[in-house]
């Protein structure tokens, strides 16, 4: 089974959000661009289970945060074994 982090990497991958965060997930922008992909993902019905609270620049999981500080790596290089079935 794919964790959380495996299934938005995948879901980043699918929407081609790459030049967003490549190498960014330190920076402001990436890490935003990341949240909000992981919250439309959440409530269009990826089977995410991230919690998410209302946050200054909207949705927020501090869950969330500590999985992509944690893969760095594997969040900027967009590495998954994770496929969308769409």
């Amino acid at each position: 089974m794919s964790s959380n982090i495996d299934k938005l990497i995948a879901g980043l991958k699918y929407l081609e959000i790459n030049s967003k965060i490549k190498d960014k997930v330190k920076d402001y922008r990436g890490r935003f661009y990341t949240q909000k992909t992981a919250f439309l993902a959440q409530a269009l019905g990826i089977d995410i289970t991230y919690p998410f609270t209302p946050y200054v620049s909207g949705s927020y999981s501090h869950q969330l945060a500590c999985d992509y500080y944690t893969n760095v790596e594997q969040v900027e290089s967009l590495n998954t074994n994770h496929e969308l079935i769409t």
